[in-house]
């Protein structure tokens, strides 16, 4: 997977948790017309609204295409064209959205590549860094490896209390699961990215493979996070699509790029938990459930231990065809 340069973004919000991200060319425009790179389906947001150019120093400048709506950056309508730098909040029509410079995760050029190789006990430091990017095949087995070494390193690290670390643990099963069963449709030869991130605020962990995408919008219609650690006890009982809804009560921010081939979970350090888990005893009789144990369709080399250290029992996911997390 050769790593992208990074370039300028658009966040905009859909949901309290939930975003979406569109990339900067040169020449983009913003508007409702499906020709746009940007489109915006709002009616208060014309046909041809806004087009964003790159000066001759790389400055990002946004210009008004003579609409009734105007824009808005940082509350003040503008009048032709700004200069839009890092964190500014601009208002197209009625659609709120951050610029943000280049500061989204990429792959780091000196990832560690596992496609062919298990990780080993030298690599846990660099799963320790503040950034740190790691190559896996979508095949179960690998996959089950690399959460149960590296992951589990990189997350029993971070300053959460229990159940946080857990749930983040959740969430990112059920990320690679899709990343495997659908972004891949099962080809093992194709290969997922993980990234993660942490700095004062907030810790990342960005899943990357090589599929299509889909129209994560009209999929994600309607759907409701579910306590993740119900979910584990009575995944069968709670219907179809159940993936996306645990990720949801995992997180604090869930962030899709493109047409969803990649995502980000965020989980803020200090303020951001929004959801919680206030009885501690719902990790109950099953808090010992490893969400990042081999299932039973998973692939098994017989290695009881990991880096010396026992295993726990596996992470029950008795789930419908449709998958853990089905967002193909």
């Amino acid at each position: 997977m050769r790593r992208p340069e990074p370039m300028p973004y658009f966040e905009i919000q859909l949901t309290p948790k939930l975003q979406r991200v569109y990339d900067i060319v040169p020449d983009t425009v913003i508007g409702r017309g499906p020709q746009c790179q940007i489109q915006l389906l709002s009616r208060a947001v014309s046909r041809r609204h806004a087009r964003v150019e790159f000066g001759d120093q790389g400055e990002a400048i946004i210009s008004d295409l003579g609409t009734k709506n105007g824009i808005k950056l940082n509350g003040q309508r503008i009048q032709g064209a700004a200069v839009i730098g890092e964190g500014d909040v601009l208002v197209v029509g009625d659609v709120s959205m951050v610029f943000r410079a280049a500061g989204r995760l990429s792959v780091a050029a000196d990832a560690l590549d596992f496609r062919d190789r298990p990780p080993a006990r030298e690599d846990l430091p660099r799963a320790l860094m503040a950034q740190a990017s790691f190559l896996i095949r979508a095949d179960a087995g690998q996959i089950a490896t690399f959460q149960q070494t590296i992951a589990r390193a990189r997350i029993e690290r971070l300053e959460f209390d229990e159940t946080t670390r857990f749930k983040l643990q959740i969430a990112l099963k059920e990320a690679l699961d899709n990343a495997r069963a659908h972004g891949s449709r099962g080809d093992r030869a194709r290969t997922i990215c993980v990234t993660f991130s942490e700095d004062p605020e907030e810790f990342l962990m960005q899943v990357k493979d090589e599929g299509p995408g889909y129209d994560f919008e009209q999929r994600l219609a309607g759907a409701v996070e579910v306590d993740a650690l119900e979910a584990i006890r009575n995944r069968p009982a709670l219907g179809a699509g159940l993936g996306l809804r645990i990720i949801l009560n995992c997180i604090d921010r869930l962030q899709f790029e493109g047409r969803g081939a990649a995502i980000t979970m965020g989980k803020f350090k200090e303020g951001g938990q929004i959801f919680v888990i206030s009885d501690e005893s719902d990790l109950g009789a099953t808090g010992d459930a490893d969400p990042m144990a081999i299932t039973s369709d998973d692939e098994d080399d017989g290695a009881g231990e990991v880096f010396g250290l026992p295993q726990p029992g596996p992470f029950l996911d008795e789930d419908s065809e449709d998958g853990p997390l089905r967002l193909r």
